[in-house]
C-alpha cells in the first residue's frame, strides 16, 4: 500500500492542536490595574526611576521607596496590585511589550509638552 499522505482525522486533530495552542499563548492574566492607569503609573516610575540616578548608592533604596509610596498615592493604587501586574507581564512578554509601547507613548508626549 502506497502511503498518500496525511489521514484527514490526523490532519484536523493537528490543526485543532496548533489552534489551541496558540490561543492559549495569546490568554493573559486580568491585570488588576486598567491599562490607562498601569501605563500613567508606570511612566511616573520611569521618570522616578532616572531621578535616583542622581543620589548616591547608600540612599537610593529608601528614596526610592518613598518614591513608590508617593507614586501609589497619587495614582490612588496598592503597590501590591503594581507587583502583581509586573509579575503578569514578565510571564506575558507579549503583553508587556503591548504595555511598554504605550509608556514609551506617554513618556514622549510628557517630554513634548515640556
Amino acid at each position: 500500500m502506497k502511503y498518500t499522505g496525511y489521514q484527514p482525522t490526523t490532519l484536523f486533530f493537528f490543526l485543532g492542536f496548533l489552534l489551541a495552542m496558540v490561543t492559549s499563548c495569546t490568554h493573559y492574566d486580568k491585570l488588576p490595574l486598567s491599562g490607562k492607569k498601569l501605563v500613567e503609573v508606570l511612566a511616573d516610575l520611569h521618570v522616578a526611576e532616572a531621578a535616583l540616578i542622581s543620589y548616591e548608592e547608600d540612599k537610593k533604596d529608601s528614596i526610592a521607596a518613598r518614591y513608590y509610596r508617593d507614586i501609589a498615592a497619587i495614582h490612588d493604587i496598592d503597590l501590591e496590585d503594581l507587583d502583581t501586574c509586573i509579575a503578569i507581564m514578565r510571564r506575558n512578554p507579549v503583553l508587556m511589550q503591548q504595555v511598554y509601547d504605550q509608556v514609551l507613548l506617554q513618556l514622549e508626549a510628557e517630554k513634548m509638552r515640556r
